[in-house]
């Protein structure tokens, strides 16, 4: 190799490694003083690097997070931040994020809207609250303003796991005057005998929470009562009125359909329901346990319990998966046939 051709090469790595240093000072290359000072920067703030457990999850995180309930896209179903089932992947499907969008629970309580023909709907997921006065106030707004020419009416309870007596509301709508729906007994009152008929009454949900004193005077701890709707007064979808269920509606959501089938105020569509409407307490016994004990039967004022039996529908119709993932309901489409034939 002549000395040209050593100058030319020494000449090269100059200018290479002046590139470098220009490059590491300007900030695109770390020195090895920055290197080491990241390093300890990373050391001296562990809680940046080390996740703490067990994790917690909160607001928009929930939305997110989904435990696996199986196998992937082979029978896999997650269960969601919130509580809810969804990536529903089966028939080897791969279908993250998807949620059956119409049998099961939504986080509200009520959604009301109007379908074709003037139809109201009514999606109940839950009677929130003992007594339920904010549900009550809503269903009141849902029937007086989005449902006030309405001719006929949808109540979709599929999916409602029950709650408290808020549903006393929507049985009031169903009716012009006041009417019994049914009484619960404690065991000393069955056991000893009563007369429904002067059973202590409630009739009526307080539109503010103040009012909630003097029922508790007059109630007290009692727990042999009997219900009557409000008295309401005629609505314009009297005689076209159809409630949905399936195997998953169950305690005041049974109630509110036992009282539309037996007083003939609405045409009960779907699977027949889960038959679980006894009054329960719960007594803590510590170590995060809860000892629930069944204390009161729920009878309609018929005289028929559903315990353990269900509501059987007017009109049977099964929910299909398949369907659903086209896009279909069956037991919707019947509803609202049902009403258009009405």
């Amino acid at each position: 190799m002549n000395e040209s051709s050593k100058s030319d090469r020494r000449a090269f790595l100059k200018q290479a490694a002046g590139a470098l240093g220009a490059a590491t000072q300007a900030g695109h290359w770390p020195s090895a003083a920055q290197e080491t000072s990241d390093q300890q920067a990373e050391q001296s703030h562990p809680s940046q690097q080390e996740q703490e457990y067990p994790r917690r999850f909160e607001g928009r995180q929930l939305h997110m997070i989904a435990f696996p309930l199986g196998g992937v896209a082979a029978g896999s179903i997650s269960l969601g931040g919130r509580g809810q089932l969804r990536d529903w992947e089966i028939f080897n499907r791969p279908n993250k994020s998807f949620r059956p969008r119409y049998p099961y629970s939504e986080p509200r309580s009520v959604a009301a809207s109007i379908l074709e023909k003037s139809i109201a709907n009514l999606k109940v997921s839950l009677f929130p609250g003992y007594i339920g006065i904010d549900f009550a106030n809503e269903v009141s707004v849902a029937f007086d303003r989005t449902f006030q020419s309405a001719d006929g009416l949808l109540i979709d309870l599929r999916g409602n796991p029950g709650g408290g007596i808020g549903g006393l509301r929507i049985m009031s709508y169903l009716t012009p005057g006041k009417m019994p729906i049914g009484f619960s007994l404690d065991r000393p009152m069955a056991e000893h005998g009563y007369d429904k008929e002067k059973l202590p009454r409630f009739g009526h949900i307080p539109r503010f929470k103040f009012e909630l004193l003097p029922l508790a005077l007059k109630f007290g701890r009692k727990r042999s009562i009997a219900l009557v709707t409000e008295g309401l007064g005629k609505r314009r979808f009297h005689g076209r009125v159809v409630i949905l269920v399936n195997e998953h509606s169950t305690g005041a959501a049974e109630m509110l359909a036992q009282f539309a089938q037996e007083n003939h105020l609405a045409t009960i569509v779907g699977k027949r329901t889960a038959g679980r409407l006894v009054s329960r307490s719960g007594i803590k016994i510590g170590h995060e346990y809860t000892l629930v004990l069944p204390v009161a039967a729920y009878t309609s004022w018929n005289g028929v319990r559903i315990e353990g039996k269900g509501i059987t529908p007017d009109v049977p119709v099964d929910w299909s998966y398949e369907l659903a993932l086209e896009g279909h309901d069956p037991q919707l489409d019947t509803a609202l046939a049902t009403l258009n034939a009405a």
